[in-house]
């Protein structure tokens, strides 16, 4: 097949290559709304692959060819399985069905995160969802390897305590903010959650009147206790009270795996 490719034409080689080239670029730039970290990376090791085949395609080597065929292809296929990724976690938040962890975790794991997590010593986050903390939510059983701190530790490499402190310490900072006056509104603030600046803390319901909530007045009484007790400095683990506003606190104590009392 490659009989005469390296003989006096560079014709066949540079078109199966550019071929190759043009069709991986255009695949690539349909699916980059849903590309994550480590999508240029790829890309750029395909298009080094489309090149480095054109050169060895003129020199006849036809089993190196083969293989980097092979290697293209597969580069292809994790690329599209990477997308893939992506494209489920963007539909279903646009779905309004948010990943059950989205509030206390920095960022959804990468596609490798997740397929390599055990090699790379990351947390199985989408797993521990998916067995244990989503099942909880629903009233449904979890799985065995979810009955402890140290079963999710060593199954999931996830620490739930780890998890609890980092927002509580989030939502402390979060009332600082409101404290000081640099969240004034609910639109400063939603911006905030976007963001994942803030946390979900117990606020007045909108539109009520401040100034007309006196010192000793018992209006929204449980909301302003909570509020107010994220910015005592003493606290420095969260309340029976704030675990119960704290939906994976909540959870993790009802499934026996943090030992908080429920508010009395």
């Amino acid at each position: 097949m490659f009989k005469d490719l390296g003989d006096t034409s560079f014709v066949l080689p540079a078109i199966i290559g550019t071929g190759l080239f043009a069709v991986g670029s255009i695949f690539f730039l349909s699916q980059w709304p849903y590309s994550e970290g480590g999508h240029g990376t790829i890309f750029a090791v395909f298009s080094g692959l489309c090149a480095l085949l054109v050169f060895i395609m003129r020199h006849k080597k036809i089993i190196l060819s083969l293989c980097f065929l092979l290697l293209i292809a597969a580069t292809m296929v994790y690329a599209h399985q990477k997308f893939q990724w992506r494209k489920d976690y963007i539909t279903i938040s646009q779905d309004g069905d948010h990943f059950a962890l989205e509030l206390y975790i920095d960022q959804y794991p990468l596609y490798e995160d997740h397929i390599f997590a055990d090699f790379l010593d990351k947390p199985k986050y989408v797993s521990f969802s998916d067995e244990c903390y989503k099942p909880a939510l629903n009233g449904q059983t979890p799985d065995r390897k979810c009955r402890s701190l140290n079963l999710i530790e060593n199954n999931y490499n996830v620490n739930v305590n780890d998890i609890i402190q980092n927002y509580y310490r989030k939502m402390q900072a979060t009332a600082q903010q409101f404290e000081k006056g640099r969240i004034k509104d609910r639109r400063q603030y939603e911006s905030c959650l976007r963001r994942k600046d803030c946390a979900l803390i117990p606020l007045l319901p909108s539109g009520t009147d401040v100034s007309a909530i006196g010192a000793g007045s018992q209006d929204h009484i449980d909301i302003r206790r909570k509020f107010w007790s994220l910015l005592d400095k003493d606290n420095r683990q969260i309340s029976p009270e704030l675990c119960e506003f704290v939906e994976f606190c909540r959870v993790m104590r009802d499934m026996n795996v943090v030992m908080i009392s429920k508010p009395e």
